[in-house]
């Protein structure tokens, strides 16, 4: 900055002042910015210099001004607080959420190659990078199998580039191949591949399979067996506990499985009798250990034996299969309950707390009309967008009374069991491998 040149001054106070007026307010009023703008209209002359700097030193905010900027400021440092303490309560949703659902990729990726394989389709190739690492998979086209369903095809469409707006489907089918899998959130958007997740419409198309009906007209649709170093010969029922609320929604599943010594059909006098707690775990774990282990299959003469006798061993086992599934459906339907009180009630805090918050701002709105400081530096488009949210208050009061009468109700609702179903859905039998 020149010394000889007394315009300079004028400038240098000009931005201490803006500077100072910012570090107070947070940013330039506007009314501050244009006075000044009014008073550097017609320049800076020489024998003016001295008066517009000592009037530009003078400028200050008006009182009432600072007093609604720091009341703006306290609601932004309140809201941001706010928002942290939503976003804890987030992560905390998240991470019992994980334990709840005890979600592991790779028992994932396995069930879906197992849904594969019950069509006799390929199973999932893994797809090497450059660094001889795995962390995709291409996934088999079931529409191009001749014994698949066609309405396949709309199916894995899900795992295709996004279809240009004038683009035909048949051409977009050619010209976009099923992109790779992947099981875990690689952290970035990208069309290159396709998250599979328990939601992903391929995905539950597969994994439904599961869920269809394990015996059909009386006939054992599942069964395994398997060698054990065990010399007993056992015997393991799967059931399935399903209960449902309004619409048929699917509220909570449950295998419950109930497991008993296995003795032949041709030679039982009575029916099988299931083990109690501490030894159906014991079998269990035989069974957990056995089908993960590489041994000989049984002789077909002891296949054949088993066969004849499996419906039999369905009955005899489905009673104590009812009795165990209804105890735990009564604690389901009890977590079900606390889950949608619980919800209700957090649903009720966060309805009033936003009523409370929207009422108060609205207060102090016209607690500021009132007064007359709260239009008076505001232009024309701000004070009708003011204005304007003011109405949106009143009408938001208005909903939030309505929303507290009948949400949390509706939430408490929807957990409420309205259907059960318990059915066999698994035989399994351990056989000792001596034997």
């Amino acid at each position: 900055m020149l010394p000889q040149r007394v315009e300079d001054r004028v400038l240098e106070v000009l931005v201490r002042k803006t500077e100072t007026i910012r570090r107070e307010l947070g940013s330039l009023s506007q009314v501050i910015d244009t006075k000044l703008e009014d008073r550097l209209k017609g320049g800076i002359k020489h024998a003016d210099a001295d008066r517009l700097a000592n009037e530009i030193e003078a400028e200050d905010v008006a009182p009432e001004i600072k007093v609604v900027t720091d009341e703006e400021l306290e609601v932004a440092r309140e809201r941001h607080e706010e928002l942290r303490a939503q976003i804890t309560r987030c992560q905390e949703l998240l991470e019992r959420s994980h334990r709840w659902v005890n979600f592991e990729k790779e028992s994932f990726k396995q069930a879906i190659n197992s849904a594969l394989e019950l069509m006799n389709a390929p199973k999932l190739q893994p797809v090497v990078d450059e660094g001889g690492d795995v962390r995709e998979w291409r996934f088999p086209a079931l529409d191009a199998q001749v014994r698949t369903d066609a309405s396949w095809a709309a199916t894995l469409d899900t795992l295709r580039a996004p279809r240009k707006r004038d683009q035909k489907i048949t051409d977009w089918r050619k010209e976009a191949p099923i992109r790779p899998v992947v099981f875990e959130d690689a952290g970035v958007l990208t069309d290159d591949v396709v998250h599979l997740h328990l939601e992903q419409r391929v995905a539950q198309r597969l994994l439904a399979r599961f869920r269809a009906q394990g015996f059909v007209h009386h006939d054992l649709s599942r069964a395994v067996l398997a060698t054990s170093d065990d010399p007993i010969p056992r015997v393991v029922l799967l059931g399935r506990l399903s209960l449902y609320g309004q619409r048929a929604e699917r509220l909570h599943e449950e295998i419950i499985p109930v497991t008993a010594r296995w003795y032949d059909a041709e030679s039982r006098t009575e029916p099988l009798s299931a083990y109690a707690r501490d030894a159906e775990q014991r079998t269990l774990d035989l069974l957990y250990r056995t089908l993960s282990a590489t041994a000989s299959p049984p002789s077909r003469e002891v296949l054949e034996r088993l066969q004849l006798g499996a419906r039999r061993d369905v009955e005899d086992l489905r009673t104590p299969l009812e009795e165990r599934a209804l105890k735990a459906a009564e604690a389901a339907k009890a977590a079900l309950a606390a889950r949608g009180e619980k919800e209700a009630r957090e649903l009720l805090e966060q309805l009033q707390a936003q009523m409370d918050r929207v009422r108060k701002e609205l207060e102090e709105y016209e607690r500021k009309a009132a007064q007359g400081v709260l239009f008076s530096d505001l232009t024309p488009d701000d004070r009708e967008t003011l204005e304007a949210h003011a109405r949106v208050w009143r009408d938001r009061l208005a909903q939030f009374e309505s929303d507290i009468q009948t949400e949390p109700q509706r939430i408490k609702s929807f957990y409420e069991v309205r259907a059960m179903r318990i059915e066999p859905v698994g035989l399994a039998y351990l056989w000792p491998a001596s034997n």
